[in-house]
C-alpha cells in the first residue's frame, strides 16, 4: 500500500486484508462496513496523540479487538510508521514517525471527502423525503430527535417547502441545545409549535416515540418517520 502524502511515497507491508472487521465498541453498520483504511486512520490518530499507551487502549479508543489491534500496530510497526520504545505495556511509547504523519494526513484528507460526499448524498435523500411530506399537505413539522439527523433534516428543509417549526427530544441533556437556531424542547411542546406533522428522525427508540406521539394523529397532526 502506498500513498504520495507531502510529496513522498510511503509503503506499508501488505494489509491484513480489506475485510469488513466489525467494530468493537461502535453501533454495527448496516450500509457501510469498516475497511482496513479506517482502521489504519483510527490507529494512526490515536498513537499520533503520544505518551503511554497500551495496545489495549489503542484497541479501545479505536474501536476493534485487541488482537486485531495487535495485528494493524505490528504492520505499522513493520512498515516505519511507527515507532516504539519500552518492553512492557506499563513503559510501552509509541511515536508516530514522519512516514506515518504522512500517510495519517493522506487518510485523513481521503476521509474527509468522502464524508463529504456521504454527507450530500444523505442530505439529498432528506430532501426527497421532505418532499414527500410537502406533497401530502405538511408544511409545518415538529422533528423528534435531537441527534445528527435532525441537523441535516434542518439544512436539507432548507430547500424544500417544508418548515421546521420545532424540535423536541425526551434527553434533557439535549434540551440545552440549539439546531438550526432552533432550541431543543420537550416533547410536550410539540402542540404548542402547531405542526402539520412530527417526523421522528432519531433511529434509536423509533417504535417507542412513535407510540408516544400516536395519540396527536386524534388532534389532526399527522407522524411520520423520516
Amino acid at each position: 500500500m502506498t500513498d504520495s502524502s507531502a510529496g513522498r511515497n510511503v509503503t506499508i507491508p501488505p494489509s491484513v486484508g480489506e475485510r469488513t472487521v466489525g467494530p468493537t465498541t461502535d453501533r454495527p453498520y448496516r450500509f457501510f462496513r469498516p475497511t482496513t483504511a479506517l482502521w489504519e486512520l483510527r490507529i494512526l490518530a490515536t498513537l499520533a496523540e503520544g505518551g503511554a499507551v497500551s495496545q489495549h487502549e489503542v484497541a479501545r479508543r479505536s474501536g476493534l479487538g485487541s488482537t486485531m489491534a495487535h495485528h494493524y500496530v505490528r504492520r505499522m510497526i513493520d512498515g516505519g510508521l511507527v515507532a516504539v520504545t519500552g518492553e512492557t505495556n506499563r513503559t510501552m511509547r509509541y511515536a508516530v514517525t514522519d512516514s506515518g504523519v504522512a500517510y495519517l494526513d493522506g487518510l485523513s484528507r481521503q476521509y474527509a471527502r468522502e464524508m463529504a460526499r456521504l454527507y450530500l448524498i444523505a442530505k439529498q435523500e432528506c430532501r426527497r423525503r421532505l418532499l414527500g411530506l410537502a406533497r401530502r399537505g405538511w408544511r409545518r413539522v415538529v422533528l423528534f430527535g435531537a441527534a445528527e439527523t435532525g441537523e441535516l433534516v434542518c439544512s436539507a428543509a432548507r430547500d424544500t417547502p417544508v418548515e421546521v417549526v420545532g424540535i423536541v427530544d425526551n434527553d434533557r441533556q439535549k434540551r440545552r441545545a440549539r439546531i438550526g437556531g432552533l432550541p431543543v424542547e420537550a416533547p410536550d411542546a410539540i402542540e404548542a409549535r402547531r405542526p402539520d406533522a412530527v417526523v421522528i428522525t432519531a433511529s434509536r427508540c423509533a417504535d417507542e416515540i412513535e407510540r408516544q406521539v400516536r395519540h396527536l394523529r386524534l388532534r389532526g397532526i399527522g407522524v411520520a418517520r423520516l
